[in-house]
């Protein structure tokens, strides 16, 4: 599994324990990529407060504490750091762990793509699953919407080049 499907897993085991500790119990296991998550437009600010918030909750639930919230008989573990997950969360100005992970993801996504130079070629894939018929429509909307848009393309890249992020943006890679 590559790091960025691995941060992107983790991530959302954290905020579904984050909004119902039981539900790693429950929760059935989903194919790669179900959890397709469409972009929604970054600030710099945004982005910035994504990425601390990243950091601050790697931190506090890193290495064997976040073993302890999304392994197995994880749930009494999740009640107590529910609490203070969400907290965290506030403290960099978000309403709740859906919208951070869903700034957090859209620029995650847009720094891989961007980094890795993959934006023509999802380009393509979206332009021959135009040009199928048997590819449903459905399918191609939740593509053309993990599509980075101009303006986060713009916001990734300025963030990237401010030394202080880009450093935490190595951080969080590791």
């Amino acid at each position: 599994m590559s790091p960025i499907r691995a941060l992107l897993a983790a991530f959302a085991t954290v905020v579904i324990l984050a909004m119902n500790p039981a539900a790693h119990a429950q929760a059935p296991a989903m194919p790669m990529g179900a959890g397709a998550m469409p972009q929604v437009q970054l600030s710099e600010q945004s982005a910035k407060n994504a990425i601390d918030a990243y950091l601050a909750l790697k931190k506090m639930f890193g290495g064997d504490k976040m073993a302890a919230i999304t392994g197995p008989g994880s749930a009494i573990a999740g009640v107590a750091a529910s609490r203070s997950f969400q907290a965290t969360i506030r403290s960099y100005g978000f309403r709740n762990a859906s919208e951070w992970q869903r700034i957090l993801t859209s620029f995650i996504m847009t720094h891989s793509l961007v980094r890795d130079g993959k934006i023509a070629e999802f380009d393509r894939n979206i332009a021959a699953m135009q040009n199928n018929p048997n590819v449903p429509k459905n399918v191609l909307e939740m593509m053309k919407s993990m599509r980075p848009s101009a303006n986060n393309i713009k916001v990734m890249k300025a963030v990237a080049a401010d030394p202080a992020y880009a450093a935490k943006i190595a951080q969080a890679r590791k």
